[in-house]
């Protein structure tokens, strides 16, 4: 399965900052793409689909270009929200425990997410979509840094 990833930091977005008319923190989104070429969509070159607001927020923001791609899509969710080795994280695989600590299926809890990360300095956190980083009722995403999320819990 192949999977990329599009990362933007943008003040445009009013997704996930508290902030203040005084607060200068950038809004940070980071959307993942499963089943997307690099190169499918206009930011980065592609002419297969149109998205302008794609490329509006591209063009406002920061565009990353590297990123290291773990061919399936649980174990660069984890690399994303940890910015870890997925190996390192627990989800060397997918969310399944294969007995082994850098197979065990889930986020281990010495892996801080970003949301953590994030949520402790002040920012708001949400996340839609797919979480597939573990299944349990203690690694569901309020439990990893996520204020909100509008997700399917499991594997879907």
């Amino acid at each position: 399965m192949k999977t990329v990833f599009i990362l933007l930091l943008t003040g445009l977005s009013c997704l996930l900052n508290r902030s203040t008319a005084q607060d200068k923190r950038p809004n940070i989104v980071l959307i993942l793409v499963d089943d997307l070429g690099f190169s499918d969509i206009e930011p980065y070159g592609g002419t297969d689909f149109h998205t302008p607001n794609l490329t509006e927020l591209a063009q406002q923001g920061t565009r990353f270009q590297e990123f290291y791609n773990n061919s399936i899509c649980a174990p660069t969710r984890a690399t994303l929200l940890t910015g870890q080795y997925a190996h390192r994280a627990g989800m060397g695989y997918f969310n399944v425990n294969l007995g082994l600590p850098a197979y065990q299926g889930f986020l281990n809890h010495e892996s801080r997410t970003l949301a953590e990360i994030l949520q402790g300095a002040g920012y708001s956190t949400i996340i839609s979509g797919k979480w597939h980083v573990g299944d349990d009722n203690d690694q569901w995403p309020a439990q990893r840094g996520f204020e909100r999320s509008f997700n399917f819990v499991g594997s879907l």
